[in-house]
């Protein structure tokens, strides 16, 4: 069922090519809603992102992403928590854990080295996600969900990266008794609690948006 609520145009503040898609999706029920892409505009921001929270970094890139639009935008921020490493872990740190130049397959080997002295349930691992939606600087809302849990593989397959989502190469899941790689389009869609519980909370503050 689709919302009657009118957004003429949204920022989508990602350079990420998942989150971009993942965005995109959000607005499928805001009728003519059209999804702005950075490259529509030629917008190219560097935005710091020293939140002390998921949800506080989407909040600065969607604040900083808008007020540069001069209108509503979009952003996320996310990672995973790894509860066996506790303090050791920080889950904002998950794309630079490994170095501001790491590529993901430098990532993939650091955190196997980090995981290689666990086993079984203690290889579980959450994604956290959060959103944030502002205007001209102003956040309007913003939240943080978390999907469902999974296990870390002991080791990955370099001919399928999926860009994005560097860690979907390690990515177990339970419920399915496969790979992240290896799950259908359905499969993940499913299994992608994370963006689902986005969705649902997202759908529940629509209303927000109708007067920007």
């Amino acid at each position: 069922m689709r919302n009657k609520i009118k957004v003429k145009k949204v920022l989508l503040g990602t350079t990420n090519p998942l989150k971009r898609d993942r965005l995109t999706w959000l607005l499928e029920d805001l009728d003519s809603c059209k999804a702005i892409y950075l490259e529509d505009i030629n917008l190219n921001l560097t935005i710091e992102e020293n939140g002390e929270s998921f949800e506080n970094n989407a909040i600065l890139k969607a604040n900083a992403y808008s007020l540069a639009y001069n209108g509503l935008a979009m952003s996320s921020d996310g990672g995973v928590t790894i509860p066996v490493l506790g303090k050791h872990w920080n889950g904002l740190l998950t794309h630079r854990f490994a170095g501001a130049k790491a590529t993901d397959i430098d990532r993939l080997k650091a955190i196997l080295k980090i995981m290689e002295p666990f086993q079984g349930e203690d290889r579980a691992a959450f994604w956290n996600e959060a959103l944030a939606v502002s205007y001209q600087g102003q956040v309007i809302f913003s939240f943080l969900k978390s999907g469902e849990k999974c296990y870390l593989l002991k080791k990955y397959n370099a001919e399928f990266i999926l860009p994005g989502f560097w860690m979907a190469s390690l990515w177990f899941s339970p419920r399915f008794n496969k790979t992240y790689l290896d799950l259908s389009e359905e499969e993940r869609n499913s299994q992608d609690l994370t963006w689902i519980r986005i969705k649902n909370q997202f759908n529940k503050n629509i209303n927000k948006l109708e007067y920007y």
